[in-house]
Formats: structure tokens, C-alpha cells, sequence
């Protein structure tokens, strides 16, 4: 067995051929985490069940809910503890007049006891008030005097008072019944007992054969303080100032959380039910060479985000007996035009705001993808407005576009998004745009190389169009729409760029190219190594190596063959290419090889820097909004070529999510996995095994989400002597698996290094020959937004 370790080093841009060598000293040591002496107040909160606004009120049951949701982003603010105390709203409102519990929420202003409670200066939310039908009850209708004689169920609240008074404003005589718990007016509700239920605008959780008949009253509410608690009035009122200035729309996209699962979200209205009364059938009009939104692959099939997202609509609202089709459009006039002339019920994309879409004689859904509009450009576009712009003129929403925000620049028409590239790179123009979804892959093609690109400030909304008059198409689409996840089509969309980037012949020339360009900078890498070696030497620096008196010239040989096998490697092909030029196919192969080697080369240099970055301390992480459910599904997508090219099963799963997003630096911590994950692929041998699971475990801080990875595999696994070092920089232990794998061994140290960077730790387990396991444990800030 060889063990080596060594201390990092630190290497300048690449760009300009600039190498510096090796650091000496790789800081080493635990994270220091500093506590607060300050201890949490405890608040007692009154929390009683009412679907959508707070559920959960026992003492081992799961919380969840507007109210619950709005209490913990409070705590963000104030540090507060909370203890619940359950009841009836009735018994928790008399113990909140008693003192007897500190905060109460979902109370409506009234001036009878304006002196008997503390109100806060802000409001908690809005809420509507709607009346609730089954479908097959027919004698009940919209018309409030079909009220009369039958009976509401209403829970014992303001929204009762509301109720009487708007059945006495209409004169209408209908029974009234009042329950104290929700769960008791639901059963009622659907074993017939009351007729109507009244349900606040949250409503209560979707249930087939529900319709919304009408709404009854408003009310804004309140999360008030027992009279004996102005300290926590005073903190209350701060906290809420505090959380309105940084977030001006949370209660709003908060209460569009909960909406969307409730039966006035997706009870359909009487236009919606006739709209499906009537129609069985869809056509949609889709615009082609649009991808990742729509187009028609090989096979003349509709393929794109359009594909899924027309069932995923019609799931959401429980009406999957509407049988679809798909027509294509190559020029979005033309798709304008079908469905105007009503040979199509449905258009997507559509874009460029409602103004264009009246003119054209069509409704606009609520957004569907709403994303970043891309400039392009060869030479710097300072001011877009005085620009000159290539567009696309089979694509009007590109023009509506530049128009509604540009209404200066000078427009030039090509037949498509080719040509307009073509034209800024021959300077027929100044630029032209991208949308966000496509930029990217587009632009990786070779002949595009040259240009750049910057992201414009407005956004770029795309909806379904549906013909204006056709109300009641347009309220289900809508209704779908709002129900689904804010990011649904977003998140599909990736599944569907891969054919905007062709790899062609050039791009094999321009990697190979890239290639020797790397190679030329890490014979500069290693041999400014061995001076580093010698004049270490004549000084007789002694480098301190862990369990081991080498010298450096076996670290660096660690290194050095990480480096020369595939630079012999590449040298090699490329004589064996050179000889046979005439064989587009060996060619072909054989610059492939001198991509993955070359690329190889790369990933050694890129984690030398890594290590050295942060050994240095000077990496500075970017939290952003990361969906969990995505980032898994990207991990996968990692492991799966690879682990299938190697005959490995695999498999990634999730365990007890309930956090939807959490703010990190996806980035890094992709990073941090991968690592972890490269070296149960390059230590397991075909017909192995490895499992990937991530798991949200308890958090004792309410405003954070605990995130366990977990890499599991059954390869060859590390001896109990190697184990105890191997999150050391330039690591290694020798294995029978494959004695040609290559790597500098420092995979699982900038692992180790960024996730204590982001707070969290890692733990590993590993028998020889039995396998190994990797926990990486993150606690991660739980994003609202």
C-alpha cells in the first residue's frame, strides 16, 4: 500500500499560461462556531385545526399552513420559541382574554374588542368568503335566493357574522349552523347533514365534486397579543415592519401557496363546468423550432414543455377525460391565425404582454415560464434602445419584445434565429435576443464562440392563448396553471435543450485544440514543480508529512502521473491520427479520446486550485433559491451515463421531504456531492452498486431544513489505516480494482472543505473490500418565496 499526502497548492488563470506551483502549507483544523448566550422567549400560541390555514393541532402531529408558515418566518425576525396550546378557536380566544395564552392568529378587526386584545399595526392576510355546493346538488345555485330554506355550515367565527349579514342583506331565510371544529362541519358537510359549507378564501382542502357558488364578504386578519403581553405586541409590530420591508409580497405568494390546494382554487366555477359540458376534445397550436417550449421531433410527434404540461393542467384539476391533440406552426402568425379562424382551442407560446395579445384577438393565461431575456451581441451594446436588432420573423414575440422595452431600436428581419445570429457576427446588426431557456445550449455551438451575451433586466412571460370569448377554456387553463407548482415548466424544460446544441466536427477540432493548450500549460505546471522541488532542496525545507518521513519528490510524483499518462496518452493519438487523416471515423474516435484526456487534465488542474482556493479561505459561496426536488433529479442525471457506461446499478432516492426550496450555493454543494460520487464510480466494478439518498431530518432551528446526502456503494472500500486519512490533500491508496486509475487524491478533502465552508460536516464509513459510505449533513435556510 502507498499512502501520500500533501500540502496544497495554489495556481493562477489558466487564460494566461501563468503557473506559480505549489503551496506549501494546506490549513488543517476544526471550524470554529461561535453561540449566542441569548436565549429564545417562549411565546405561548393558541393553534386551532382549520384546513389551509393551520393543520396539525395536536401534540405529535406534522404542522403545517398559512398560519404556521407565517409564525415561523416571524421567528426569523424575533427568535422566538413557540408552545402551542390547542382548542376550539372559541375556548382559545376566551384564553387568550384570560391571559392564559400570549398570541392568537386569524383574528378579524372589530371595534367591541379593540380594548380587549392587541392588535398589530399590519394585517396577517386577506381572505375571502365563498359558499361551497356539491355538483349534483341542482337546486342550489349562484342566484343567492336558492338559499332559501337550506342549511350552511360555518365555523364559529367572524366569518359567521359575515355570513348573517349578508343572508339579511338579500332577505334570504336559510338555516344557519355554526360548528366550533372543522373537522366536524366537513363530516357534516359530506354526509349531507348541512347543504352549503362556508369556507374562508384559503378554503378547505380540495375534494372532488366541490363548486365554488359565490363569495359572501372580505375581511382582513389578524395575528393579535393577549393585553398582558405588550412586550410582545411591540416585538410583533417590529418583526412585521421588518418582514414587509424585505419582502413587500409575502403574505401575497404565501397565500398563493396554500390557494392552490384549496376548493375555491379548484372547485370549478359554472363557466368552467359548461366549458366542459361542451367540449370533449383540445386542439393545440404549437409553434415549431422552439425548443425547450415546443416543436415536432423526428417522428412528426409534438415534443417540448407543450407536451407535458397540457395533461399536467388538466391532472391538476381532476378532468382527465379531455382527449388532446397537437397541430405544429412554423411561423407564429400562422398559429395566431388557426386559432382566430378556430381550427385550434389553444396556442403556446404566446408572449410579449397582454396589449400584443388583444391585438391579436387572443386571452393570455397567466404565466406558464417566466424567464430572462438574453442580448447577444459581437461588439458591446451599451444602450439597446439606440441598437439595431436582428429578429426572427417567423417568431413575432421576439419583436413584441424589443418593441414594448426598446419602442427606439431599429429592427431588421431574418427568416430565423440562425440567420439573426449570422448577422450580428457579419456586424449587420448590433445584436439580437435569446430567450433565457435557450440561450445557453444555442450558444454552445462552435460557430457561435465568439459572441457574448448579457441578461436584459425585463422579463419575458410565456402563457397558453386561447381565443378572446372563450372565457370558460381560458378559467380551467388558468385553474391548472395556478395549481401547479411555480417552477413546474421551468423544471421539465432542461429535458428538452440537448437538441439546441448540436456537437458537430469543428467542435471536435475546437475541444482537440483546447486540448493541446492544456497540455502546453501543465508541462509549464510540472516543470515549474521541480524547480519548486530543488530550490526546496538547496534551502533544505523540510515538508512535515503525515504517518510518512518521503520527501516531496513523492508527492509530486502523485501529481505528475495524474499528469503524464494522459498527456502520453494524447501524444500518442494524435500520432496515430496524423497518419491516417483520410479516416474521418478514426479521427473522429480518436479526438474524442484527446477530449476525455484533455478534459481529465483539466479536472486535476481545477481541484489543485479548488484545494488551494480554499485553503486560503478566499472562496465566497452564492446562496441562491434551489429546489429539492430538482437538485435531486440533477444528481441523477449526473450518475446515470456514467454508472450505466460502467454496468452499475445506481439509484437516488428521497426520504421525508418537506421542504420545497432551501437558499445554498447550488453550485458547491453539486460540487461537494459529485466528488463523493466520482469515487464510488471509479472504486466499484460492474455489477456493483451504488445508492444515493437524500433525507430532510428534524432541525431544532424551525427556519432551517436538515439535508443528509447520503453516497453509499459496495466497492472495494479503504483499509481501517488508509480511512483515518483519507480526507487529507493528495491521498491515495493503491487497489487491485484498476491499477491504470489516475487522480491527485483530492476529491474528498475540497468535499470535506466546502461543507464545513457551508456550515455542515461529513462523516464516513468503509470496510476494504466491502464498501463505502459518505454522509454529508447540511443545515440549509428554508426559502418562502
Amino acid at each position: 500500500m502507498r499512502r501520500v499526502s500533501f500540502i496544497g497548492t495554489h495556481l493562477k488563470n489558466l487564460t494566461y499560461l501563468i503557473v506559480m506551483g505549489l503551496v506549501i502549507s494546506l490549513l488543517q483544523g476544526p471550524l470554529f462556531v461561535s453561540a449566542s448566550n441569548v436565549q429564545p422567549k417562549t411565546v405561548k400560541i393558541g393553534y386551532y385545526e382549520n384546513e389551509i390555514f393551520q393543520e396539525g393541532a395536536s401534540e405529535d402531529a406534522i404542522k403545517s399552513g398559512y398560519a404556521y408558515e407565517y409564525y415561523m418566518k416571524l421567528s426569523e425576525y424575533t427568535g422566538w420559541r413557540y408552545e402551542y396550546v390547542y382548542g376550539s378557536f372559541n375556548e382559545l380566544y376566551q384564553m387568550l382574554l384570560d391571559g392564559d395564552i400570549d398570541m392568537l392568529a386569524g383574528l378579524a378587526y372589530k371595534e367591541e374588542r379593540a380594548d380587549l386584545i392587541g392588535y398589530p399595526d399590519l394585517v396577517m392576510g386577506t381572505e375571502s368568503y365563498n359558499l361551497v355546493k356539491y355538483e349534483s346538488n341542482h337546486e342550489i345555485t349562484s342566484d343567492v335566493e336558492t338559499l332559501a330554506g337550506h342549511s350552511i355550515g360555518v365555523l364559529d367565527s367572524a366569518m359567521a357574522d359575515a355570513l348573517d349579514e349578508y343572508l339579511d342583506k338579500y332577505n334570504v331565510d336559510a338555516d344557519v349552523v355554526r360548528y366550533e371544529y372543522t373537522d366536524e362541519l366537513t363530516e357534516d358537510f359530506e354526509a349531507g347533514v348541512v347543504d352549503v359549507l362556508a369556507v374562508e378564501g384559503e378554503g378547505t382542502n380540495k375534494r372532488s365534486g366541490y363548486e365554488v357558488l359565490l363569495t359572501f364578504g372580505m375581511t382582513d386578519y389578524y395575528i393579535c397579543v393577549s393585553n398582558s403581553r405588550g412586550d410582545l405586541l411591540k416585538e410583533l409590530n417590529a418583526a412585521q415592519t421588518d418582514l414587509f420591508n424585505d419582502e413587500p409580497y409575502y403574505t401575497s405568494s404565501l397565500s398563493s401557496k396554500y390557494h392552490g390546494s384549496s376548493v375555491s382554487a379548484q372547485a370549478l366555477s359554472s363557466v368552467e363546468r359548461a366549458w366542459l359540458d361542451n367540449n370533449d376534445s383540445l386542439t393545440v397550436g404549437y409553434l415549431n423550432n422552439y425548443l425547450p417550449y415546443s416543436s415536432t421531433d423526428v417522428y412528426g410527434n409534438v415534443t417540448g414543455v407543450i407536451r407535458e404540461l397540457m395533461p399536467a393542467i388538466f391532472n391538476a384539476i381532476d378532468e382527465n377525460n379531455i382527449s388532446v391533440s397537437y397541430v405544429g406552426y412554423d411561423t407564429y402568425e400562422d398559429m395566431i391565425t388557426a386559432i382566430n379562424n378556430e381550427e385550434i382551442d389553444v396556442a403556446f407560446p404566446v408572449g410579449g404582454g397582454i396589449y400584443h395579445s388583444e391585438q391579436n384577438g387572443i386571452y393570455q393565461t397567466g404565466s406558464v415560464v417566466s424567464i430572462s431575456t438574453e442580448l447577444v451581441f459581437d461588439n458591446v451594446v451599451v444602450n439597446p434602445s439606440a441598437a439595431t436588432f436582428a429578429v426572427n420573423s417567423s417568431n413575432s414575440m421576439q419583436y413584441y419584445y424589443i418593441k414594448t422595452y426598446y419602442p427606439e431600436a431599429e429592427i431588421v428581419y431574418y427568416d430565423n434565429i440562425e440567420q439573426c445570429l449570422e448577422a450580428v457576427m457579419k456586424h449587420e446588426v448590433d445584436c439580437t435576443t435569446l430567450n433565457g431557456l435557450r440561450a445557453g445550449e444555442i450558444l454552445k455551438n462552435y460557430k457561435y464562440n465568439r459572441l457574448s451575451v448579457r441578461q436584459l433586466s425585463e422579463k419575458d412571460a410565456r402563457c397558453l392563448g386561447v381565443k378572446i370569448g372563450n372565457d370558460g377554456l381560458l378559467r380551467l387553463l388558468n385553474r391548472g396553471i395556478n395549481i401547479l407548482a411555480d417552477d413546474y415548466s421551468e423544471s421539465i424544460a432542461y429535458k428538452y435543450t440537448k437538441d439546441l446544441y448540436n456537437y458537430s466536427f469543428i467542435d471536435w477540432l475546437d475541444d482537440y485544440l483546447m486540448g493541446v493548450l492544456i497540455v502546453i500549460v501543465l508541462i509549464v505546471i510540472v516543470s515549474v514543480i521541480i524547480l519548486h522541488v530543488r530550490t526546496i532542496r538547496k534551502n533544505k525545507v523540510i515538508l512535515a508529512l503525515r504517518n510518512s518521513n518521503k520527501n516531496q519528490l513523492v508527492l509530486i510524483e502523485n501529481i505528475a502521473r495524474s499528469i503524464k499518462e494522459p498527456i502520453t496518452e494524447i501524444h500518442n493519438i494524435s500520432s496515430t491520427a496524423s497518419q491516417v487523416m483520410d479516416d474521418e471515423k478514426l479521427v473522429s474516435d480518436s479526438l474524442k479520446k484527446i477530449a476525455d484526456d484533455s478534459e481529465g487534465i483539466q479536472t486535476t488542474a481545477d481541484k489543485i486550485i479548488d484545494a488551494s482556493i480554499l485553503d486560503k479561505g478566499k472562496l465566497i459561496l452564492n446562496k441562491g433559491k434551489v429546489n429539492v426536488a430538482a437538485f435531486a433529479k440533477d444528481i441523477e442525471g449526473y450518475i446515470q451515463p456514467r454508472a450505466d457506461a460502467k454496468g452499475i446499478n445506481y439509484s437516488v432516492k428521497t426520504k421525508k421531504i418537506k421542504t420545497k426550496d432551501i437558499m445554498v450555493d447550488r453550485e458547491r454543494l453539486m460540487q461537494a456531492i459529485m466528488a463523493v460520487i466520482d469515487n464510488s464510480l471509479k472504486f466499484t466494478g460492474a455489477g456493483g452498486t451504488i445508492k444515493v439518498t437524500l433525507e430532510e431530518q428534524p432541525c431544532s432551528n424551525m427556519s432551517m431544513a436538515r439535508m443528509v446526502f447520503t453516497i453509499k456503494d459496495d466497492g472495494i472500500g479503504m483499509s481501517d489505516e488508509f480511512k483515518d486519512i483519507a480526507f487529507d490533500a493528495f491521498t491515495k491508496e493503491e487497489n487491485a480494482l484498476d491499477a491504470n486509475l489516475t487522480g491527485v487524491g483530492l476529491g474528498l478533502t475540497i468535499t470535506k472543505k466546502l461543507v464545513e465552508l457551508m456550515g455542515g460536516y461529513v462523516t464516513l464509513m468503509s470496510k476494504k473490500n466491502l464498501g463505502t459510505e459518505v454522509t454529508i449533513t447540511l443545515d440549509c435556510k428554508i426559502s418562502y418565496n
